[in-house]
């Protein structure tokens, strides 16, 4: 079996030309043994990076890659050797909202896949924890134990003058809150949402829209049940609704839908798409009820992330179907966002090992949800930019 190459590394390129300008790697798999999945990096307002793998957190220098500092993170109640804490997110104040991945006890593969083989297999994972850093000295402020795991990011929005974090589990969703005046991290414990219905399996990062939070299921698939969308209200937990845009598995077929949703809380329009049954869904939510309706259901397949484009009046979908080029689909329902999974915003193809970097759209204008950045001010367009560390095969 050939050796991975070292990595993960982080490396800046000239925009217009693809020249890289510089590189810093940052640790080799093959001396230290520790378990990289896909890492990712997140850029602050004064232009240095963040970035975070295994249990470690580096602030790198923008302009010359040069490492600035260093922590290494506790993995909570999982083996250090099972945790990657990929997921770096900006808060509003500023503050480092930083969450791990967990590779299930007993496997010992490399790579983000080794998450999906091991709980295929049943192999039992630790649960996440999430820690407060302080993005300038990479000192923990505070921390928090999920009391399940989560493999997906978690999203980032104010709630009711609060700055509430969103976590999908294995079972449940979580609220948590971060007070930038106490330094401290609190669960909400009025807030803790079943979502899964039998046979599905972990939902991915929840996407914004309104007064609900959607939830896509089946991120690491199912042979007996479809996957679903599901709308949870934030105000009153106990207000959900689900669709199934694909409808029931017919006989032989299996789900398999790891990409979150798209979503565009302007048009109320959520976007779903599923590897497994080759389908790409638009689906409309009503703001006031959460009621979801399926708008349109197309064939074609891709596990990349969405991005939304354009004006909300463009009629557009941009996809990036899996081992074949980016395509352009022409939409004439009016109202739907142009939908970019990847083209020139994106490149990104269906090999874990081509989502080098990719960008995705904040859900809406007051944060950055998935993409983890706050640059509502820089960026009056509301466009996050969500770096992903290439993983090696």
């Amino acid at each position: 079996m050939a050796l991975p190459p070292p990595g993960p590394f982080v490396a800046k390129a000239d925009a217009s030309t693809g020249r890289q300008i510089w590189r810093t790697y940052l640790d080799n798999v093959n001396v230290s043994g520790h378990w990289i999945a896909v890492a990712n990096l997140n850029i602050l307002p004064n232009g240095n990076l963040v970035f975070a793998w295994s249990n470690y957190v580096v602030l790198l220098d923008g302009d010359t890659g040069a490492i600035l500092r260093a922590n290494t993170l506790p993995s909570g109640e999982a083996l250090a050797s099972n945790s990657h804490f990929k997921h770096v997110t900006i808060a509003p104040d500023g503050t480092l909202i930083i969450k791990n991945q967990i590779r299930p006890t007993g496997e010992t593969g490399q790579g983000a896949f080794a998450m999906i083989r091991g709980a295929q297999q049943g192999l039992p994972m630790a649960p996440s924890i999430i820690h407060a850093v302080d993005p300038n000295t990479l000192q923990i402020v505070d921390s928090i134990q999920i009391p399940e795991v989560s493999a997906v990011p978690r999203s980032i929005t104010m709630f009711d003058g609060k700055i509430a974090i969103y976590v999908a589990a294995h079972k449940h969703a979580f609220r948590y809150f971060w007070d930038p005046a106490t330094k401290k991290l609190s669960q909400d414990a009025s807030w803790v949402v079943p979502y899964l219905q039998p046979g599905q399996s972990d939902g991915t990062a929840l996407s914004i829209m309104g007064d609900w939070v959607v939830i896509q299921t089946n991120g690491i698939g199912s042979k007996t049940t479809a996957s679903s969308v599901v709308a949870i209200n934030q105000h009153d937990p106990s207000k959900k609704t689900t669709v199934f845009p694909f409808g029931p598995l017919k006989k032989g077929e299996q789900s398999f839908a790891p990409p979150k949703n798209g979503s565009d809380a302007e048009t109320h329009m959520v976007y779903s798409q599923d590897l497994g049954v080759a389908k790409v869904a638009g689906i409309k939510l009503e703001p006031k009820t959460g009621a979801m309706n399926t708008v349109f259901v197309v064939d074609d397949r891709t596990t990349c992330l969405v991005a939304l484009i354009g004006p909300k009046d463009k009629c557009d979908a941009h996809l990036q179907p899996a081992s074949r080029p980016a395509v352009r689909a022409n939409d004439v329902r009016p109202g739907h966002r142009a939908i970019q999974g990847t083209g020139a915003l994106a490149r990104c193809s269906d090999r874990a090992a081509d989502c080098a970097i990719r960008s995705v759209r904040a859900d809406v204008g007051e944060h950055a949800g998935h993409t983890g950045l706050w640059r509502a001010g820089v960026l009056p367009d509301r466009q996050g930019v969500h770096h992903h560390a290439a993983e090696s095969d």
